[in-house]
């Protein structure tokens, strides 16, 4: 049996541009969004304090700290909350910190 690999590029896809968003910029918008284990405000306040005293601007979300055994809430509350997260237009960036 022969493997043939294709290389997928823009040139091999017509009518795909590239698209590259916004760099993120001082006071930038960061929300962190549980969608597996469940997380403890002393597991994620390093990175809250690493966002702000590099300009961010982080973003804790009402329901984060939701517990269902080991999972941050039930799977309907963790879809939820990240499809809240990417509704809102002055979210300029999503941190997953577990899984």
């Amino acid at each position: 049996m022969q493997l043939i690999l294709k290389f997928v590029s823009p040139k091999n896809i017509p009518d795909m541009a590239l698209k590259f968003p916004p760099f993120l910029k001082a006071g930038s918008k960061i929300a962190i969004a549980a969608t597996a284990r469940k997380v403890s405000w002393e597991e994620i306040q390093p990175a809250c304090t690493f966002l702000e005293l590099n300009g961010f601007m982080p973003i804790i979300p009402e329901g984060l700290f939701s517990e269902q055994n080991q999972f941050a809430g039930s799977d309907e509350h963790r879809a939820n909350l990240l499809q809240q997260l990417l509704n809102d237009s002055s979210i300029e960036a999503i941190l997953i910190p577990r899984g």
